[in-house]
């Protein structure tokens, strides 16, 4: 008798195929997830490798939130802790240490609170100083002090003294102060580089006026100083007393919200932006000469409601910190996230160092990085 094969017999190996081919797919998702994950993680521990080796401390210009009683503070990059540099009770502005490392030169007058505000400029509150911001140095091992400037309320000059620079010798400080009208204390265009003037100090307190402009970057040598006015960068050169523009403003007019670095052996320039200006960021250029003096672009950092200050390189040259706030509205102004932050020079990378929040942004200031 004849046998017959069934005919009417499912094919059980289509959904055996159908059940390999989705663990397949779910094995090559997780395969690319699993990939994914460990690249980022691997990402991660490499930028933080990046700033891992930080070292020294951040020296800045802090007043707390809501009173413009400022004082030298410093971050210390290994505690991530902020201390106060110096307690003596004088409000302090923008300090800068001598090449040696031992001396600190700075800003310091009286605070006195019971003194009538002066009226400033779109109708801030002044700082009540009982007297006017001098120039002032100390030694950091002994804790001798000397007092290098003592002048007074004039037609030209007041208390906006800023910003002092040592000489690569050691032995001249420079510093810029901000012109005033003595009779109304009201402003003079504060924000016109050409409104400030920037003057040359020695350590037995003789001092020569240099120049009209803002900031006081020297060469290497300590031959010329580099400065901003309305329509560009300046060099001045000490010896023939003498300037010439060397690069124009990028995006428009120069502004005193433009915030300027430049790194300890001269071969970087940082540029930070202001709100007010068509650029907003950072740029960052290679100086490739001094003379003749020649800038040379190497990084932009823009933003679009960040504001970046007060740029400040690390003594190896390997990072600069910058202060930054988020600009949420610009009349009236309001402000967010006030923050110290680091980024590395050769892959830009960044990471925040401590949040700033607790500080006066109008009294906040990076100055130096030892």
């Amino acid at each position: 008798m004849e046998s017959r094969v069934p005919t009417n017999i499912p094919d059980i190996s289509q959904p055996h195929k159908k059940n390999i081919l989705g663990w397949l797919i779910l094995a090559l998702f997780l395969v690319i997830f699993g990939v994914s994950v460990f690249l980022f993680i691997i990402k991660m521990m490499e930028e933080k490798d990046l700033f891992a080796d930080l070292s020294g401390r951040v020296y800045l210009t802090l007043a707390p939130e809501g009173t413009r009683e400022a004082d030298l503070y410093y971050f210390d990059l290994e505690t991530r802790s902020m201390n106060k540099v110096i307690e003596d009770g004088f409000t302090k502005y923008t300090s800068r240490f001598s090449p040696s490392g031992d001396t600190i030169a700075y800003m310091a007058a009286v605070l006195d609170k019971k003194a009538p505000l002066r009226p400033e400029r779109k109708g801030r509150e002044s700082f009540p100083f009982r007297g006017t911001l001098q120039l002032y140095v100390r030694d950091m091992n002994t804790g001798d002090v000397k007092q290098l400037t003592n002048d007074v309320v004039s037609e030209e000059h007041l208390a906006g003294k800023r910003l002092p620079r040592w000489s690569p010798d050691g032995k001249q400080i420079a510093f810029s102060a901000q012109r005033l009208k003595a009779k109304q204390y009201n402003l003079v265009s504060p924000l016109e580089p050409n409104s400030w003037d920037v003057f040359i100090a020695d350590l037995d307190g003789n001092i020569e006026h240099a120049y009209s402009g803002l900031y006081s970057f020297w060469s290497p040598d300590g031959d010329k100083l580099l400065y901003l006015r309305n329509d560009g960068l300046y060099v001045y050169n000490i010896e023939d007393k003498d300037s010439a523009k060397v690069h124009p403003v990028v995006g428009g007019e120069a502004s005193a919200g433009m915030k300027l670095d430049v790194s300890g052996n001269g071969t970087y320039l940082a540029w930070g932006h202001s709100a007010s200006r068509p650029i907003k960021g950072l740029r960052l250029y290679f100086i490739v000469s001094w003379e003749p003096f020649f800038l040379q672009q190497i990084k932009r950092i823009d933003t679009n409601n960040t504001l970046v200050m007060w740029p400040v390189f690390s003594p190896d040259n390997h990072y600069f910190v910058t202060q930054e706030v988020e600009l949420l509205n610009e009349e009236p102004r309001e402000l967010s996230n006030l923050r110290l932050m680091v980024y590395d020079l050769e892959t830009f990378s960044n990471t925040k160092l401590s949040s700033l929040e607790e500080y006066n942004f109008d009294v906040s200031y990076i100055t130096d990085w030892r």
